[in-house]
């Protein structure tokens, strides 16, 4: 048909096209998967979902129910520390687990996102926001004094909050 693609020049031709672009088709595959290592994107839109699909748990819970195990142990030993501890861990625990709720593309507070839960989620949802301004104060203010009636009450609120979300 066309006598003038079988020549040997314009077949050396076309053959360095075809190497330029497997290269080229090689060096947007390595940043590709350069980017996707290096960023949070792959994680974010197939790895957690893969995995909240195969387990059944929203992402952050597994996380939540190892800190709350390691606090319940502990906690008949708490002094004024420990509670102010177990209260940090509780509460970043549980904001994970609505992150894992309520995407945070939509909500960026835990206020927020504990607000937009769906009625009869969670009961106690003023007393956990109480815990949550305790939080607060404790991380703003590193002196802080908690009584220990109050860290005890804090964290049965944050028990029964994660038994209401089945954590635990």
């Amino acid at each position: 048909m066309f006598p003038f693609t079988f020549s040997s020049q314009i077949q050396t031709i076309l053959l360095i096209i075809k190497i330029l672009f497997l290269l080229l088709d090689f060096a947007f595959a390595y940043f590709l998967i350069s980017f996707i290592y290096k960023t949070r994107w792959f994680k974010l839109a197939i790895l957690f979902p893969l995995r909240d699909f195969l387990t059944r748990e929203s992402y952050g819970i597994s996380k939540a129910r190892r800190e709350y195990k390691r606090v319940s142990r502990k906690m008949d030993r708490f002094n004024e520390k420990g509670y102010k501890k177990a209260i940090i861990r509780l509460d970043e625990s549980l904001s994970k687990v609505l992150e894992g709720l309520v995407p945070s593309f939509q909500m960026n507070t835990f206020e927020e996102r504990l607000s937009q839960l769906a009625e009869g989620t969670l009961d106690n949802v003023n007393e956990i926001q109480e815990a949550h301004k305790v939080y607060l104060e404790i991380k703003k203010n590193s002196g802080y004094e908690l009584e220990i009636e109050q860290g005890k009450l804090i964290l049965e609120e944050y028990k029964d909050a994660f038994r209401e979300l089945e954590i635990i």
